[in-house]
């Protein structure tokens, strides 16, 4: 075994010098080389772990086979009618054949026997009651039968299963509605009267209230001329009210309310006097109404006082509910006190 010297140590400041010569072997490796070399081996074990799960999950994916989605299209209904009815034909035509064996093998009649083999099967038999049984002892002569060829009683049995389809209109495909015009002449004068309206009518013209208004803006705009000047435009727009008059009032159009006092305006209960009870519901209530009136500055005294003749107006009229209510409403609480 070959062995090499990999460090030597010299120390010249000692008395006697000393020399250290470490020597290590070929497979000799140190701690560090070591460490790194197992890192390596487990990170590459969970490397190699890893790509087996990753190669076991994509053989599973390649195994699972994906389901059809049947989308449905214009196309695939079209194609499922057309199916639809080569199934029914072949259906038809088998039903056909079998029907035609036993009827060969039962024997007699055989396109009667399949007739009705084919009726009891698609179930377009229909009981009916004989008409011997529902009057006895009359004789009816029936009618010679008509012949009629196989086919056609094929054909037959079946357009009776099927069910009739009602062919789906559009917008130009439905035929207008034929009008059916009655001719003639009505004249509804020459009729009777009833004589439901004695009194007679009288012709009153039709009032054209917007008309007439417009006609009188057209008159008056053709009368009257814009302003020639500002002076002219200002003095126009304070006629109208549209500006301040100087020196500005705040109290500008109310000439009323300067003759009023301002008592008028907040003691509104010497309006209750005469027609209110002095105590109860109805004297709560209208006092508080007076409170909020008395509150609002902006209604003139006059329409104060309406507001509460209103009131005034509204409780007569239902004098005699309130008579009861009230009567009724002090019986449960003398009730009450007696149960206490």
């Amino acid at each position: 075994m070959l062995q090499v010297v990999k460090s030597i140590r010299i120390y010249p400041f000692t008395r006697r010098g000393v020399v250290n010569i470490r020597w290590y072997s070929d497979d000799e490796t140190s701690d560090d080389e070591r460490k790194k070399k197992a890192k390596n081996e487990v990170s590459k074990k969970n490397s190699d772990e890893a790509l087996k799960r990753l190669n076991a999950l994509l053989q599973n994916m390649s195994t699972t086979k994906s389901q059809p989605i049947d989308m449905v299209t214009a196309k695939n209904m079209r194609q499922r009618a057309i199916e639809d009815k080569e199934k029914a034909e072949k259906e038809a035509t088998d039903l056909k054949s079998v029907t035609q064996k036993i009827a060969k093998k039962i024997g007699g009649d055989t396109q009667k026997t399949e007739a009705e083999l084919l009726s009891v099967l698609l179930g377009t038999s229909e009981q009916k009651p004989k008409l011997n049984e529902i009057i006895g002892g009359l004789k009816v002569e029936s009618e010679r039968p008509v012949s009629i060829s196989r086919a056609q009683m094929v054909k037959n049995a079946l357009k009776q299963h099927e069910k009739p389809r009602r062919p789906r209109e559009t917008a130009f495909s439905a035929k207008p509605r034929e009008r059916t015009e009655k001719k003639g002449f009505v004249n509804f004068f020459d009729a009777t009267p009833l004589n439901i309206f004695t009194q007679p009518a009288t012709n009153v013209p039709d009032s054209l209230q917007t008309w007439s208004k417009l006609e009188e803006r057209e008159i008056k705009l053709a009368v009257t001329h814009p302003p020639r000047n500002y002076f002219e435009k200002m003095i126009l727009w304070t006629e109208q009210g549209k500006i301040w008059k100087f020196p500005i009032d705040n109290e500008q159009g109310m000439d009323v309310e300067k003759a009023t006092d301002f008592t008028e305006h907040v003691m509104l209960e010497m309006h209750l006097e005469g027609w209110c009870p002095t105590r109860g519901p109805i004297r709560h209530f209208m006092e508080l109404v007076c409170v909020g009136l008395g509150k609002n500055n902006f209604l003139s005294a006059q329409e104060k006082k309406d507001h509460i003749m209103w009131y005034k107006e509204y409780f007569e009229s239902k004098k005699d509910v309130l008579e009861e209510l009230l009567t009724l409403g002090d019986v449960v609480e003398e009730q009450k006190q007696i149960e206490s």
